[in-house]
């Protein structure tokens, strides 16, 4: 049995109303334990991503090892590889803390992330060659998942006002859940069949309108003109798109349907977070220019 014989046979039989109870059931507990910490400080906040960006890692080495064929799993090395990933998190964190950040800092590791994210993203013109799984496993670790985890504390330091933030994280959820739900039930043309067979055009235009709904409800709170914010929810719920499909690449690639199995109903973190995770380089940006110019 191939690897997308074993996807198309994990994908039937599923019950669509126990499978969106379960989505739901988990989206709460996730919802509670991010937003709650970012309500009781931002310290605490990153401190919670700090351990998904780590189980994240984890996941990832997981689907590259699958990809590579080899069957035994070190689960020391990739605890290991984990580790090296979150360092440059754990540095941005502690210049978050600390109050103070050196120049170069924020433009390097800005570099390497659009650098990796140009790679992963063109990587999809190919079906069955990974240029980024190939790359050497501690080159992988600080250089494309180390160097975007550590943009989320540069975020929270160059713009202390959170409430930019917590309408990023809703644009997504909101862009993910109307893709998710459109495809489902009104799904019928085949968005990228090569890459994920059950993502349609349907789900892709729900994303785009999920995402510009949840962005336009902000406008008001963030001091925006409406459709300017629905501009920007467009282009974030086109990134949280672009992302979901490197990481359904990534999947297939690997004869697997879900990153892991620690979220009911979602897979895995890494299934859960794909989209924050390919956009922050996008987000920090853009925020760093709106605070510059605006």
């Amino acid at each position: 049995m191939t690897r997308t014989d074993q996807i198309k046979e994990n994908e039937e039989g599923e019950n669509p109303t126990s499978e969106l109870s379960r989505r739901l059931k988990t989206a709460f507990f996730i919802g509670i334990a991010v937003l709650g910490s970012l309500f009781v400080h931002p310290i605490a906040f990153l401190v919670v991503f700090g351990l998904i960006f780590y189980i994240l890692s984890l996941e990832f080495y997981n689907l590259r090892n699958k990809f590579l064929l080899r069957d035994r799993k070190n689960k020391y090395l990739h605890h290991g590889l984990a580790f090296l990933s979150i360092i440059p998190y754990l540095i941005s964190l502690w210049f978050y803390v600390a109050g103070t950040l050196p120049g170069p800092f924020p433009g390097t590791i800005l570099l390497f992330a659009f650098l990796t994210s140009v790679i992963s993203t063109t990587d999809m013109y190919g079906y069955t060659y990974s240029r980024l799984y190939k790359l050497p496993s501690w080159v992988l670790a600080i250089f494309f998942l180390g160097t975007h985890f550590s943009l989320l504390p540069l975020i929270f330091f160059v713009l202390p006002d959170h409430h930019w933030f917590l309408a990023v994280l809703f644009t997504i959820w909101a862009s993910d859940s109307a893709a998710y739900m459109l495809g489902k039930h009104l799904g019928r043309r085949k968005l990228y069949p090569k890459l994920s067979p059950r993502k349609t055009m349907e789900g892709l235009i729900g994303g785009f309108a999920g995402g510009m709904v949840m962005m336009g409800l902000f406008s008001n709170w963030l001091n925006l003109d409406v459709y300017f914010a629905m501009g920007a929810g467009l282009l974030i719920a086109i990134g949280v798109s672009m992302g979901d499909l490197v990481e359904s690449r990534m999947k297939r690639l690997a004869g697997v349907k879900d990153s892991g199995v620690l979220l009911p109903g979602h897979g895995g973190i890494y299934d859960r977070f794909d989209g924050l995770f390919f956009i922050l380089p996008y987000v920090f940006i853009a925020l760093v220019y709106w605070r510059q110019f605006y």
